[in-house]
């Protein structure tokens, strides 16, 4: 089976918890281990005390469960321990640290062990004080922020609480004491300190969600027994700091607005067996007291019941007529997209792949501009803006590809770019496209040709025909990435883009795609060679052309551009083909002749010569 985990379902972040719904789905028996020994484990914790824990206030830290273990042989964990790690995804390191681990997918709850004779004196849950740091498991040193809550000695910070443990009190090869730390951490105060220091544990991940304080003495139960047993260990000595004692939350509710809600009639027994196999208590048969079992924190009204009800029962047992009324009129968001759809076509037709890239990107991509919109609580410090581009995530799909040994990548995107305004925010509908590589594959008749401006140039004055755009091509800019980028995508050859604010050519609308017959009659080809200064582009010759009338021509394309001499400096000669075809009648070759001396009279005038 395949499930979905969605935020408020921390639940289900342990093997416990999804099994615990499978059991309702499949109406199979199910018992948690920890509450099977609850009434034993609570006993338990009367036990000698160990080490004294203090906790400075109790909003921070509602319970925390110190377990001392002495004389541990640290090895390798048992067969079973390693194989169920490694199947999802965590190396074993030794029988403690793998126990913590184990028992914490397996029942959601986090622990942690220090090395007991590391520890000095005895252990507060405090929050950070000014200028402390902590350099973690994993090595990094951090700068303690005074909202951190923190778990310290008599020297100071061991552990971030809820996060991560510190380096001086880590397990080692050396350990034989070990003190096991299980306890219940306020959801914000993990979250937040996750985030300000950019950590992401599976600790955090659970203690973000809101864990189960009523079964955390079964857990440290378990994993004692499980140390006893696999690692040696004798448990010692136990203290149990319980401030904010759990009290189930009631909630009431009724069947018959249940049945309003979902549009089905459920029977009053069969929501009290689906709430009662999910783990809730429920007294009544109509109108329900529900008791919320402590791991089931997102549940807080009836609404939330309701939900529970459904989907164990069926969604797919709401009953249906078949019809679908609906109303479908015509706006311009849909000739938008049909234009959208054009687009995305003709590209495809060129050999471009359309990617998605993500919305969010480090802010380190645009240094020096001042106008990117900032998430007020980022993921991460890669996603701490909204793009103010798509190319620098088309950049990254090309280093993947480049990696992969491709010879060429074209792709292009459809999406939204964001920027800040002084009245507010603005989204801009914008296409990007990045070429790199060769045109075309290597093959015995020809060998790969780099891709360069003029077949983007190409491509673009096609896609502007496509559409129907008056536009001209030589609006729309081809540029190369800026190095800054390509550093930044692990790219060290070039790649041309493109980027435009696409529905902007929609503005200039034109005749658009017109199919037509082939011609009946045979047309004609003038060619003309002029010499111009370097500097004239071809716009500017064929803004010369449109200064004659001469309905007859059909199209006018440079063959062939020439510089040096016995050209003088500055000077370049530009062959031109001009295409006339009339599709009533044949042409005439006093017809074209006329219209040629014209042309030429025109480009003399603008200051070409011509060659003869």
């Amino acid at each position: 089976m395949e499930i979905g985990l969605t935020a408020n379902r921390g639940d289900a972040a342990s093997h416990v918890g999804v099994a615990n719904d499978l059991a309702a789905l499949l109406h199979l028996p199910f018992e948690r281990i920890a509450e099977k020994d609850a009434e034993r484990s609570e006993a338990w914790m009367n036990k000698k005390m160990g080490f004294p824990v203090f906790i400075e206030n109790a909003e921070w830290c509602e319970r925390y469960i110190a377990l001392e273990i002495n004389d541990l042989q640290l090895s390798n964990s048992p067969a079973f321990v390693r194989s169920r790690l490694r199947a999802i995804g965590i190396e074993p390191r030794n029988n403690v640290v793998d126990a913590t681990n184990y028992f914490l997918h397996q029942t959601g709850q986090p622990s942690h062990a220090f090395d007991a004779d590391k520890i000095k004196g005895g252990i507060a849950v405090r929050l950070a004080k000014a200028g402390e740091t902590l350099v973690l498991l994993d090595g990094k040193t951090i700068e303690l922020h005074a909202q951190d809550v923190v778990i310290a000695d008599e020297r100071g910070p061991i552990a971030l609480a809820g996060v991560m443990g510190g380096q001086a009190t880590a397990v080692s090869a050396d350990t034989k004491r070990v003190l096991l730390e299980v306890a219940h951490f306020h959801p914000t105060a993990v979250r937040k300190s996750a985030k300000r220091h950019n950590l992401h544990t599976d600790a955090g991940f659970r203690f973000e969600r809101g864990i189960d304080k009523e079964n955390m003495a079964g857990v440290a139960m378990q994993i004692a027994i499980h140390l006893e047993a696999h690692a040696g260990g004798s448990w010692t000595g136990v203290t149990s700091v319980y401030p904010v004692p759990f009290e189930p939350r009631a909630v009431e509710m009724q069947v018959k607005e249940l049945t309003a809600f979902a549009g089905l009639d459920i029977p009053g027994a069969e929501v009290v067996a689906i709430l009662e196999r999910l783990g809730f208590g429920v007294e009544g048969d109509e109108a329900l007291k529900v008791s919320v079992p402590g791991w089931r924190n997102d549940v807080e009204q009836a609404v939330d019941l309701y939900e529970e009800v459904m989907r164990i029962y069926g969604y797919d047992r709401v009953p249906m007529n078949g019809k679908l009324q609906a109303t479908l009129g015509t706006f311009e968001g849909m000739k938008l997209r049909k234009s959208e759809n054009v687009l995305r076509q003709f590209l495809c037709d060129q050999g471009l792949l359309e990617a998605a890239t993500n919305s969010l990107h480090p802010a380190a991509w645009y240094p020096d501009k001042e106008d990117l919109v900032h998430l007020s609580n980022p993921l991460s410090s890669d996603m701490d803006v909204m793009r103010a581009s798509l190319i620098p995530g088309l950049l990254q799909s090309v280093a993947y590809n480049i990696n992969r040994r491709a010879e060429g990548v074209k792709l292009f995107e459809l999406g939204r770019i964001y920027q800040k305004t002084a009245k507010g925010f603005r989204e801009t509908p914008t296409l990007s496209m990045v070429f790199w590589g060769s045109v075309s594959q290597e093959s015995w008749e020809s060998k790969p040709q780099e891709i360069g401006y003029y077949d983007i140039k190409r491509l673009l004055q096609g896609l502007l025909v496509r559409l129907g755009s008056k536009a001209s091509v030589d609006t729309i800019e081809i540029f190369k990435a800026p190095k800054a980028w390509l550093k930044a995508a692990d790219i060290s050859s070039t790649v041309w883009c493109v980027e435009i604010p696409w529905r902007k050519l929609l503005s200039n609308k034109g005749e658009g795609f017109v199919v037509v017959s082939a011609p009946k009659y045979p047309g004609m080809r003038r060619d003309l060679s002029l010499v111009v200064d370097t500097a004239t582009t071809f716009a500017s010759l064929m803004q010369v052309v449109k200064t004659v009338k001469a309905p007859l021509l059909q199209d006018v394309r440079v063959f062939d551009v020439f510089e040096g001499k016995p050209l003088e400096a500055g000077k370049k000669a530009v062959a031109m083909s001009f295409h006339f075809l009339n599709p009533e009648a044949t042409l005439t070759e006093s017809e074209v002749d006329s219209k040629m001396q014209a042309f030429m009279k025109a480009f003399e005038a603008a200051g070409a010569t011509i060659r003869k």
